[in-house]
This record gives C-alpha cells, structure tokens and sequence, in this order.
C-alpha cells in the first residue's frame, strides 16, 4: 500500500455528493471536504485506488490536489 495522497473528486451532473462521498467511503477515500456548490469531493486515497474510483458511474474525474500558494498583499 502506497502513501495516501490528496485527491480531488469531480462529480457527474446529477449526482448527490453525499451519497457519492459514501460510496467513495467503501473503495477506501476518506474525505475531507465536500464542496457541493462546485460538485467535489476532497478526501485522501491510496494512489492505487484511483483506477476502481475513476470507474465509478458518478465520478467524472479525479485528479491529484495541488496547493495554490498566493502572493503576499503589496503593503502600497
């Protein structure tokens, strides 16, 4: 078993995220955030469970997170 890494969940359109997050719960993603206004799911996953998620009817894409880092304010 690999390192868990955070994923991001996009849903396909219709879907109930906490349904889909429970779902998700039974293939081993523990999740740590829905975002349903954006219809995804954040959560941690063994890398190689991406393939069995990625086959899921209600799952149209998971793709590893990336942290966004901002530039600090200009103090002008």
């Amino acid at each position: 078993m690999s390192d868990p890494v955070e994923f991001i969940v996009t849903l396909a359109p219709g879907t109930s995220p906490a349904d889909v997050a429970r779902r998700l719960r039974e293939h081993g993603f523990e999740t740590t955030s829905i975002l349903e206004a954006l219809s995804m799911i954040v959560g941690v996953a063994d890398p190689q469970r991406v393939e069995t998620i990625h086959a899921m009817p209600e799952v149209s894409a998971i793709e590893p997170s990336h942290p966004i880092v901002l530039p600090p304010e200009d103090p002008q």
